[in-house]
């Protein structure tokens, strides 16, 4: 199987990655690109670790920098604002990279982390996660960036999973939360706190920014091992 899993990592590099863009295509015929880039790809391939390091740096330039605000704004509040479903959204492959819909942003969301790009992640909460709180009839999580699908979507709920993971920090490092770390990220935060219901117990995480100072709390089950790491 590992020897299965290397020979496609080294075809999807062989084949998928474009040279001149610095980053891995959505497909190929005949031996030519197709034209879509797109987030989901070049996200997933990253965070699954096909993406040799060396190339890391080069996919987040070119997918989720290079493109800038407008990219987000043709296909996000565009696409919010006059109710165009995501299938139709007026995308120009040329100009623009194909940016995910909420059901798949917990993988991008993933690459954020993993490259210790919180603005980025953030971006997404308040540009398409709290309009939908904001706006939305049933105050709740919309499936795509307009909400002419679902208005209460499961897949979508990312959030409920990334800022309690990311922004407080709360990770287990053994099954069942025996052992787990809280190592929070501060993005561009004054104050965070939470707390995620385990197997164990609740834990419990607050913490602030005053002046230079950092202060945390947190209160953790009586049978879990827990190692706190200073941002």
């Amino acid at each position: 199987l590992i020897q299965q899993a290397n020979l496609m990592k080294k075809q999807i590099e062989n084949t998928f990655w474009d040279p001149k863009e610095q980053c891995y295509r959505d497909s190929i015929k005949d031996n030519r690109f197709g034209e879509i880039i797109s987030q989901h790809t070049n996200a997933y391939l990253a965070i699954k670790g096909v993406v040799p390091p060396e190339k890391l740096p080069l996919i987040l330039e070119r997918v989720f920098i290079k493109p800038g605000p407008e990219n987000d704004i043709i296909q996000i509040d565009k696409l919010r604002d006059k109710f165009i479903k995501h299938d139709l959204l007026p995308f120009n492959p040329q100009k623009n990279v194909l940016i995910a819909q909420p059901f798949f942003m917990h993988h991008v969301n993933k690459f954020f982390d993993m490259m210790n790009r919180f603005d980025l992640m953030f971006n997404y909460f308040r540009r398409g996660w709290i309009p939908m709180i904001q706006i939305g009839k049933t105050f709740t999580i919309w499936e795509t960036w307009s909400n002419t699908g679902s208005e209460c979507h499961a897949w979508a709920a990312s959030p409920g999973y990334d800022l309690p993971t990311y922004i407080l920090g709360i990770k287990p490092t053994e099954a069942g939360f025996d052992k787990f770390e809280i190592t929070p990220n501060l993005a561009d935060l004054r104050w965070a706190r939470g707390l995620v219901p385990t197997i164990k117990g609740d834990i419990w995480v607050s913490w602030e920014i005053s002046e230079r100072q950092f202060f945390i709390q947190f209160d953790v089950p009586k049978d879990s091992l827990c190692e706190f790491k200073c941002p």
